[in-house]
């Protein structure tokens, strides 16, 4: 019985719950009384109702860090270059990115359908001092700010800029390659010689290696033809040797030189991801949004492409200017030799003054021949000891004048 009466109660439960609504009042008003304004007094104008407070607006989400892009694209040497590093270097100084990225694209070969070609615009060139202030700039200068390097592609000396970042990513089908050209540095008959000069050689180039603190064996097997290299795990550590005997053989070759694609790279660890865009870079920092710092000058382009596209202009221009000086001077000295010696030393000077002012105008000029800053500068002086004795017989001689005579300058007949 108690369990029966104790289930009726706890039924009627929700019956207790509900009431119905209390009945109305007849006594009170429907509704509240109208508020009566107060009456304005003369001169004066009616208060204004206070602002409502302004609706919570959600706030927006963050619009992800201001990224630089450093581009680095073009011929080794000329379009990459210390001076252009040196601009990238002071504009991110000035602008205070929270992240840089570095891109690389730069082949001296290019991978024909049989064969492999050489680029035709130019083949770089390397320059150990040069090499030495680059790598410096990278090291010290952008310590604090967070660095990468992505690669769209690199066959050649330029290689050594993307092992210069502990941060690598690469563009799928990129390659990590070409470093065989640093054999054309050692290059030289005597064995002992040759010996002492590759591991100068060798050292100065492994520095970008020590600097992202990648394994200087991988640098040695990609310099050096007669190394092998091959890479074997040991738990989570991958461990490189200079053998075939790994897991993983990179190189088993005593005549070839080793390189890596994009995906190797990635499987080895020596490439963080692979990226298509920066998009897609950005993503893998875990950035769903993020701005691009821009030019002061052209807000349609990024920094870092509008100081790279302008060098490339300015270094092009110097050059051609300053060769054609010397086609010039050429064709008047083989003109008249004595006649235009004075334009021809004009000319020569103008020319010292722009190779002086610009270091890849100087490189392109050297590579392409033309007598170096100390042979220009040797006919300068030689044209004007010419003058001197002219001017010294002219007076010798009462004014009656000597005439003739001058160098011929470089490449012509009799010079």
């Amino acid at each position: 019985m108690r369990r029966i009466a104790l289930t009726l109660a706890v039924l009627a439960l929700p019956l207790f719950a509900f009431q119905a609504p209390p009945k109305k009042d007849p006594t009170k008003p429907a509704t509240k009384p109208a508020a009566t304004k107060p009456a304005a007094t003369k001169g004066s104008t009616p208060a204004k109702a206070a602002p409502k407070p302004a609706d919570a607006t959600t706030a927006e989400a963050p619009a992800g860090p201001r990224v630089y892009v450093a581009p680095f694209k073009g011929i080794w040497g000329l379009d990459i270059h210390p001076e252009l590093c040196q601009r990238f270097v002071d504009d991110i100084k000035a602008k205070k990115p929270d992240l840089i990225v570095f891109t690389l694209d730069s082949q001296d070969l290019k991978e024909g359908f049989y064969t492999a070609e050489r680029n035709e615009d130019g083949t770089g060139f390397f320059d150990d001092d040069a090499q030495r202030r680059m790598l410096k700039l990278l090291d010290e200068e952008l310590r604090g700010t967070p660095t990468m390097m992505w690669v769209q592609d690199s066959w050649g000396f330029s290689t050594l800029l993307a092992f210069a970042f502990k941060d690598m990513y690469m563009k799928p089908g990129a390659r990590l390659d070409g470093l065989g050209r640093i054999a054309e540095r050692y290059g030289v008959e005597d064995p002992q010689v040759l010996a002492k000069f590759r591991e100068a050689v060798v050292a100065i180039a492994n520095g970008f290696f020590e600097v992202g603190g990648y394994d200087i064996m991988i640098g040695r097997a990609m310099m050096r033809p007669e190394l092998k290299l091959s890479a074997s795990w040991k738990g989570r550590d991958l461990v490189w040797s200079p053998n075939a005997d790994g897991t993983w053989l990179v190189d088993g070759s005593e005549k070839a030189f080793a390189g890596f694609k994009a995906d190797v790279a990635v499987d080895l660890g020596l490439a963080k991801a692979e990226a298509s865009d920066l998009d897609e870079l950005m993503f893998l920092q875990g950035f769903r949004e993020y701005q691009l710092v821009k030019s002061d000058g052209d807000p349609n382009l990024g920094a870092g492409e509008a100081i790279g596209d302008a060098w490339i202009k300015e270094w092009n221009r110097a050059f051609k200017d300053a060769e054609d000086k010397w086609n010039e001077a050429q064709t008047k000295l083989q003109l008249n030799a004595g006649k235009y010696a004075d334009l021809a030393k004009r000319k020569y000077e103008e020319i010292v003054d722009i190779l002086e002012k610009n270091d890849a105008a100087y490189t392109k000029w050297r590579m392409t021949r033309h007598p170096d800053l100390n042979q220009l500068k040797d006919q300068i002086e030689e044209w004007k000891q010419e003058q001197i004795a002219r001017n010294k017989a002219k007076k010798d001689q009462g004014g009656s004048g000597a005439g003739g005579g001058g160098g011929r300058g470089f490449g012509t007949p009799g010079g």
